[in-house]
């Protein structure tokens, strides 16, 4: 397990590769838009291995960033997948995770579960280190 900044802590030299890299940094009012951008899932794909994951913890109260996840992945050829459990106890809150991997082979023991599902960009479009907007994922339901 590495902690610290995803982008900073996979860029050193020494780092191996792994089979899944989960980011779990989203779920503040301020979320980290320059670890889901194109540049930076790109180099996540560098750290990981065939067949391997990106998972993302990305529940939030106020923003809906599976589309963010799947303009990214549509942008670099990924499959994206999510999952969103139901209200947890009190004070508990509802859990979201976005799964993103090379080919579909590698999603095949999630897709196998009701529960996983494709995911969409629909209108939103990829961010890049240069590009986000927050208003295409804001959650106002």
């Amino acid at each position: 397990m590495i902690l610290g900044d995803a982008r900073l802590s996979l860029s050193r030299p020494a780092v191996p590769t792994y089979g899944l890299i989960v980011l779990d940094a989203f779920t503040s009012d301020a979320i980290p838009a320059h670890l889901m951008t194109v540049e930076a899932v790109r180099s996540y794909l560098k750290r990981l291995t065939v067949g391997g994951l990106l998972a993302f913890h990305v529940s939030n109260r106020h923003l809906e960033l599976a589309p963010a996840l799947a303009a990214v992945g549509r942008e670099l050829g990924l499959t994206v997948v999510s999952r969103q459990d139901g209200a947890a106890q009190a004070p508990g809150s509802p859990s979201t995770w976005v799964v993103l991997a090379r080919a579909p082979v590698d999603l095949e023991q999630l897709l196998t579960r009701a529960d996983w599902k494709p995911v969409r960009a629909g209108g939103v479009r990829a961010w890049t280190d240069d590009y986000s907007s927050l208003v295409e994922v804001l959650d106002v339901s």
